[in-house]
């Protein structure tokens, strides 16, 4: 997960580090076309995400790996925005699985209160990713005359085929769950489920359940993240795929030194989310996101008023505002969030739910594997 985590983010900085490599020149993308086929990508993503979370094994994860690998290396035959563009969207398809399928499996062998720090750990690995896609930009850029062909499609096509192998691998080694695991002897897999008991969550259900799709849309909480994620996604996109060119022509770094500044941002990302989960043992984790995201937002407002050696400053200045605005609004999601996971927790340690569904629920076998939701199983808590 380590790797494959790693890999995710060296696609979402490359087309951003290709047009630094003069891809633009041979493809004739702007910045416009540079905004608009990044777009397709995301907007994918957040229409599949939950129909794929349905398909979620390791088998359809694998595929979607290698595919979204093979993907990465087509991005050096298009000359058109029209190739460009459909080739995001179906990348944007096959990203979807990825997030979900990880989270999953993290909830699937790892206690709740390990899981934040576990998922802080191949989620550094974006820092990771970042590093190794800015080393090879820049010294792909720096011998962009030593190549049969261009230095930019080299980028592509090393890092698409880096992605069908650890596709390839995490095939091989990943089981769907626990039970399944082909590396634990029958002992230890008792063990596993004996450990995740207290999650009260088990190990998903792959089949679609219509009465907990009403409930999901009925729930505060589900429109609540759906908002947050767009909120997050937005700086999180502008910033990742327009990073190295904000460095070149706002802040006047040449092409070179705008893909280094890739690595200290890495370098930052892996401190940040280790760092930070690690103090998950004192402090709630709503409340480490909410510091963290208080962070972020003052990075935003710095960027925001910087000088800039660039006349396209008011080319930016809209992103910019929108970054800001997208954070204060996921701050404030966060805070709500956690005082909605608050009340919910006190109303049930109370025993506000009814004596007649804590019985029914109570007596029922295994009902930590029974895929209950969350407001089916009266047991269930919220992680703060």
């Amino acid at each position: 997960m380590n790797i494959k985590s790693g890999a995710n983010v060296k696609e979402k900085t490359e087309v951003g580090d290709s047009i630094l490599e003069n891809a633009s020149r041979e493809k004739e993308v702007d910045l416009d076309l540079e905004n608009l086929s990044n777009n397709g990508k995301p907007i994918i993503n957040k229409d599949v995400d939950k129909a794929m979370e349905i398909a979620v094994e390791i088998d359809m994860t694998s595929l979607f790996i290698v595919l979204w690998g093979a993907l990465l290396c087509l991005h050096a035959v298009p000359k058109s925005y029209a190739g460009l563009i459909t080739l995001r969207v179906l990348l944007g398809i096959c990203e979807s699985i990825i997030t979900p399928a990880m989270v999953i499996i993290t909830s699937q062998w790892y206690k709740r209160e390990e899981q934040m720090f576990v998922t802080a750990i191949w989620f550094s690995c974006n820092g990771l990713g970042t590093i190794m896609g800015g080393a090879i930009a820049y010294g792909l850029a720096i011998h962009t005359n030593s190549y049969s062909i261009t230095s930019w499609k080299i980028l592509f096509i090393v890092t698409g085929l880096m992605t069908i192998v650890v596709g390839i691998a995490f095939y091989l080694h990943m089981p769907d769950d626990p039970s399944k695991a082909w590396f634990l002897s029958k002992e230890e897999k008792q063990r596993v489920v004996l450990r995740i008991r207290s999650n009260e969550q088990g190990f998903g259900n792959p089949h679609f359940k219509k009465s907990q799709f009403k409930e999901a849309l009925k729930d505060l909480q589900t429109w609540m993240f759906v908002v947050l994620s767009f909120a997050a996604q937005v700086p999180n996109g502008g910033m990742t795929n327009f990073g190295s060119i904000l460095l070149n022509e706002d802040f006047g770094y040449s092409s070179e030194e705008s893909l280094l500044m890739n690595l200290p941002s890495g370098a930052i990302d892996i401190v940040g989310c280790i760092g930070l989960a690690a103090f998950n043992k004192r402090f709630p984790q709503l409340l480490i996101a909410v510091f963290a995201l208080a962070i972020t937002l003052m990075g935003a407002c710095l960027l925001a008023f910087a000088s800039s050696n660039s006349a396209k400053l008011a080319d930016y200045s809209g992103g910019k505002i929108s970054i800001v605005v997208c954070l204060c609004a996921a701050l404030l999601l966060t805070i709500g969030i956690y005082f909605i996971y608050w009340n919910r927790n006190r109303r049930r340690d109370a025993g506000k739910n009814s004596s007649d569904v804590l019985t029914s629920v109570s007596i029922m076998k295994n009902r930590q594997f029974a895929d209950l939701t969350d407001k089916e199983n009266p047991y269930f808590r919220y992680s703060l």
